[in-house]
């Protein structure tokens, strides 16, 4: 099944032992942040990949002056790297996500869960799937609301 959102790929793929699905979004050098932030937000929807303008050191506190308006064209923030596909699968982490983005497209960027009407960092469950990190916030946001 392929879907896009907003010019962004979202493409779902069966594996051949039909027990786990593979998710991928294509990311493409005219497409804007806000249409790769759909297409992960259309499957995660308690979750949101904020895109900043430079790297972060480990645990640094990212301003508001560095992220990147969601109109961004991809190509305008890219450091290195190229267009292509970005695994979102459900067993991939958050931290590999990341990584991903960094090492193979020259994004920088970061999953952030929701909690209410806030979007906050993933310090401490970076290394969490990224199903599980969504199921947690749900769970939290049913608790306080």
């Amino acid at each position: 099944m392929v879907l896009i959102v907003g010019g962004a790929v979202l493409a779902l793929l069966c594996t051949c032992n039909h027990q786990s699905f593979q998710m991928q979004i294509y990311i493409s050098d005219n497409a804007i942040i806000a249409s790769v932030q759909r297409a992960f937000q259309a499957v995660y929807p308690y979750l949101k990949l904020e895109f900043y303008s430079q790297a972060q050191e480990a645990g640094q506190v990212s301003a508001a002056v560095r992220k990147v308006s969601p109109q961004t064209p991809i190509d305008d923030i890219r450091d290195e790297g190229t267009c292509g596909w970005l695994d979102i699968s459900q067993r991939r982490t958050a931290a590999e996500l990341v990584s991903d983005l960094k090492e193979t497209m020259g994004l920088t960027a970061q999953v952030m869960p929701r909690r209410g009407d806030l979007w906050l960092k993933t310090a401490c469950t970076i290394n969490w799937s990224l199903a599980q990190l969504n199921a947690a916030t749900i769970r939290t946001n049913l608790y306080l609301y």
